[in-house]
């Protein structure tokens, strides 16, 4: 049992208040979705564009003054962008895990659909992405598009939260806890759940989505320190739809 005292009382209230700005933020978007009929589909990608980045505004925001609450010094290594070990942060974060899960998959799709994979892969293209943009840019928006979701998702969700968790409550707590929010927010699933909104990703994508972007990365995440390589291992290796964005602007039609 760990026992809050003074301070660390505090910290602890602050980041239940980042947690539940984290999830108050979407509430207003899904009942939306829910008794308004929205499809999200339909929506304009400026639209989405200026939610998601209002949402990493707040969310740093409130990070930076839980830091200065908490007598902290403001430093990258509480939001998991410093690099302590180069060798370690890759070959855990990139090579080790996420090449070995999707990209031999990934291969074995480029043979069993030989002639057929243009569709395959563009059956992932997000269309608010196509819509919006010029074909030509639209690898770099698709990129750019998902680095944001990355740094949020692992950034803000994921490295901060469990290193203010950590110093408090110990690690196995902070892991858990991290691990139970980040799900609940990952693919919208809490208000899912909460409000009755089909899921936007198959229930198996949504299980992979969990034991590799939430267990393995929160795992890696402990050990290595970096978020870095998880990050571009994430945009470039685990997001089909980047993938998909860069075959559709530069592949072989262009």
């Amino acid at each position: 049992m760990v026992c809050l005292v003074g301070e660390d009382r505090i910290s602890v209230n602050f980041l239940i208040t980042y947690w539940f700005v984290a999830y108050a933020y979407w509430l207003v978007f899904f009942i939306s979705l829910r008794f308004l009929g929205f499809d999200l589909n339909a929506l304009s990608y400026f639209y989405v564009l200026a939610l998601n980045l209002l949402y990493l505004i707040l969310l740093s925001s409130i990070a930076i003054i839980i830091i200065y609450k908490s007598g902290l010094e403001l430093s990258g290594k509480l939001f998991g962008l410093s690099v302590i070990d180069p060798c370690d942060t890759f070959l855990y974060s990139g090579l080790a895990m996420i090449l070995e899960i999707i990209l031999v998959p990934f291969s074995l799709y480029l043979i069993i659909y030989d002639g057929c994979i243009e569709s395959f892969v563009l059956s992932s293209l997000p269309q608010f992405i196509a819509r919006a943009f010029p074909r030509i840019i639209v690898p770099i928006i698709g990129i750019l598009h998902w680095t944001i979701s990355g740094v949020v998702s692992f950034v803000l969700l994921q490295a901060f939260p469990y290193e203010i968790a950590e110093r408090h409550i110990g690690s196995n707590k902070a892991f858990l806890v991290t691990l139970v929010l980040w799900i609940g927010l990952y693919n919208g699933l809490f208000y899912v759940l909460v409000l009755g909104l089909p899921l936007q990703v198959t229930v198996l994508g949504e299980v992979i989505d969990v034991i590799i972007l939430g267990i393995a990365y929160l795992l890696v995440y402990r050990k290595v320190r970096s978020i870095i390589g998880l990050l571009i291992a994430y945009v470039f290796v685990y997001e089909a739809p980047v993938k998909a964005c860069i075959y559709y602007g530069w592949g072989r039609n262009f």
